[in-house]
């Protein structure tokens, strides 16, 4: 195998690119490289923070197989997000070998790491990882007092870091976030890599706690049956005004309904139809403040009757529609009816 790389440190990363062809670019904390023509073609942009933290975007197609290994005896936590192509990992302290596809995700959290990562050749690879350093743990563990012990738990949940696992769909919006970012702005650009990286790693653990949960309860759900339900929320959270039915969607997603139903209040404190009701009213309050629809108007909108709209906003918020209208400093009259309700709050 040609062209690889023995780093212990991140210093010997940067310096070594250039031995295999990279052209290394360094702006204080933004460190970038161009694969040279030689080599195949694309980009790897890293920030690094003083607090440790550190974000990388990388997009390559080599003409030969790139591998370098790694050495690392620090603590230290990394996700990696696999967009396009693969990317193999292997341990080779366990003998474990782990291939990364095209919307996946890999979790290392250890102590220490002896290991080597290597790109096909051919293939357009796009990936993003996130790294946070010894100082930065130690840093959350002086002000929040648990961040290293959850760290520390994620080591019994192996089959949700250690093996590859399907990116859900709210991360992947942050992924299109970073790809399509095109600000100019040195300054602007590196306050968003630093706010998208943080963004993805409160994700992340949000997910994993909720995987956690569902793992306490009796039914038991994989990584598929997960990222299942995620699409689940995310098809219920597009179609709030007239949204599938649970017969309907247990089909659509090769759930069967008692695995939907359990699964989703495992994974999201909510019935499916109780998150569907929840994201009603609040887009039905900020139609109520920012807008002149009558009353009746805005409970079309979110797929209600005027009397249904009424019941289920004072069950949520004590108040009446109209009530909420007049605090927020807007008082118009309610309409009629002009939609029939669909039964949504069988939950």
């Amino acid at each position: 195998m040609k062209n690889i790389l023995t780093i212990s440190c991140p210093e010997d990363y940067y310096a070594k690119m250039k031995e295999i062809g990279f052209i290394i670019q360094n702006f204080d904390d933004l460190f970038e490289f161009e694969v040279l023509k030689d080599h195949g073609d694309g980009r790897i942009t890293r920030y690094s923070y003083k607090n440790g933290l550190e974000i990388c975007w990388a997009t390559l197609r080599l003409k030969k197989e790139f591998a370098y290994d790694v050495k690392l005896d620090n603590k230290f936590f990394e996700i990696l997000y696999v967009i396009s192509g693969r990317i193999t990992i292997c341990d080779t302290v366990t003998g474990e070998q782990y291939q990364v596809k095209a919307g996946e995700y890999y979790v290392n959290v250890k102590e220490q790491y002896q290991g080597r990562i290597i790109y096909p050749q051919h293939e357009h690879i796009t990936y993003i990882s996130l790294d946070l350093s010894e100082a930065f743990l130690r840093f959350h563990e002086a002000n929040t007092h648990s961040f290293l012990a959850e760290v520390n738990n994620l080591r019994t949940f192996h089959r949700f870091h250690v093996h590859p696992v399907a990116t859900n769909v709210d991360i992947q919006v942050i992924l299109k976030k970073i790809i399509n970012c095109f600000c100019d702005n040195v300054i602007a650009r590196r306050l968003f890599f630093q706010a998208v990286a943080l963004e993805l790693l409160s994700e992340w653990m949000t997910n994993i706690s909720f995987i956690q949960s569902a793992q306490k309860l009796s039914i038991k759900l994989t990584s598929d049956d997960i990222g299942l339900l995620y699409r689940v929320r995310q098809e219920l959270a597009e179609k709030i005004s007239q949204p599938p039915s649970i017969e309907m969607l247990a089909k659509n997603y090769c759930l069967n309904t008692y695995k939907l139903k359990q699964g989703f209040k495992a994974l999201f404190a909510n019935t499916p139809y109780g998150y569907v009701r929840d994201i009603r009213l609040e887009k039905a309050k900020i139609l109520l403040k920012h807008s002149d629809c009558c009353i009746g108007d805005v409970a079309a909108q979110i797929g209600y009757n005027n009397s249904s709209f009424v019941t289920v906003f004072k069950k949520k918020y004590g108040i009446t529609p109209k009530q909420y209208r007049q605090q927020s400093g807007t008082n118009l009259l309610v309409a009629l009816p002009t939609h029939t309700d669909n039964a949504l709050e069988r939950d």
